[in-house]
């Protein structure tokens, strides 16, 4: 998890660099250093290490779909929205996001029904 965390780190000043293809990139690179946990909602029951590697996951999935949102990259940022929020449906920043890529879908659908 310390490299998760060091990867992690350094994705984040990829990210605040405004180069979003390759903040993607390393919040990927940061994902592969997490060990895998079972797809299912963090539970308050759960081992606490097992807690603090999905709510990582979250953040690095919600930070690398905010990348796809910039790069217009909608479909990869509707997969990792989805499964931020099949981890945790209560993250805030990403049930933000969850509306602005639906938001950004719906406009260009928009566009695409006046065109015709």
């Amino acid at each position: 998890v310390d490299a998760a965390k060091v990867a992690h780190t350094a994705a984040n000043e990829v990210f605040k660099s405004g180069d979003y293809h390759a903040a993607a990139e390393a919040y990927t690179a940061a994902l592969a250093h997490l060990p895998v946990t079972e797809a299912q909602p963090v539970d308050s029951d759960e081992d606490p290490r097992i807690k603090a590697t999905k709510a990582h996951e979250v953040t690095l999935l919600s930070n690398r779909a905010e990348c796809y949102l910039r790069i217009a990259e909608l479909s990869l940022a509707q997969l990792d929205v989805d499964r931020a929020l099949a981890l945790d449906p209560n993250h805030a920043k990403t049930i933000k996001r969850r509306g602005r890529v639906a938001e950004r879908r719906h406009a260009i659908e928009l566009a695409k029904a006046q065109a015709m």
